[in-house]
């Protein structure tokens, strides 16, 4: 990231996000989740649905679940805004 001067790097393809964690249980043709990587940590952005299965298959990163009254964009910008300011 800092070598190309980002702040986060957004990942919404279900491939991309396999590579990266290594986790199969996501949908090919879904958007199940969507992984946010910071200088600092990670997190996956997903439903409540699949979110205990991936905090116990992906250590070290942090899930937040994606729901009705806590959507994805509410959730994204709270954690850009806690990470970057």
């Amino acid at each position: 990231l800092k070598k190309k001067r980002l702040d986060a790097i957004l990942f919404s393809s279900p491939k991309q996000i396999v590579y990266l964690t290594s986790y199969g249980g996501l949908s090919q043709t879904e958007r199940d989740a969507f992984l946010l990587t910071t200088e600092k940590r990670c997190y996956v952005f997903t439903n409540p649905l699949v979110s205990g299965e991936i905090k116990e298959k992906i250590k070290g990163i942090i899930v937040i679940e994606n729901t009705r009254s806590n959507p994805f964009a509410k959730n994204l910008a709270d954690v850009i805004k806690k990470e970057i300011g």
